[in-house]
C-alpha cells in the first residue's frame, strides 16, 4: 500500500506514462521517477544559472557600447566614423587573450 500511494503521489506531480501492474513494477516507477526529478532539477537548476551569466554579459556589453556611443555624440563625432569606431570594439571584445605565465599562480 505504501508504494502504490508513493507511486500515486508521485505520478501526480510528473508526466504520465510509466504504468505499474504489480509491485516490482510500482517500486520501479518509483525509484525511476526520483532519478527523473533530480536529474531534471539538476539540469534546470544549471541552465538557469547558465541563462542569467549570459544575460548579465550581454547587458554589460550593451552598456558599454552605449557608453562608446554616447562618448562619439558628446565629441561630435560623424555617425561613419562612429559606425566603423562602434564595430571596433565589438570586435576586440569578442577577441579572447593568451594567459601569461606571470597571470597563473603557482
Amino acid at each position: 500500500q505504501y508504494w502504490t500511494s508513493l507511486h500515486w503521489s508521485m505520478s501526480q506531480a510528473s508526466v504520465p506514462g510509466l504504468l505499474a501492474v504489480n509491485s516490482w513494477e510500482r517500486v520501479a516507477c518509483v525509484w525511476l521517477r526520483i532519478v527523473d526529478k533530480v536529474f531534471n532539477c539538476t539540469i534546470i537548476s544549471a541552465l538557469s544559472a547558465t541563462m542569467v551569466g549570459v544575460t548579465i554579459l550581454a547587458s554589460r556589453q550593451g552598456a558599454e557600447l552605449r557608453k562608446v556611443s554616447l562618448f562619439l555624440r558628446e565629441r561630435g563625432v560623424s555617425s561613419s566614423i562612429a559606425v566603423l569606431v562602434r564595430n571596433e570594439v565589438i570586435k576586440r571584445a569578442a577577441r579572447t587573450e593568451f594567459l601569461l605565465e606571470e597571470d597563473v599562480p603557482v
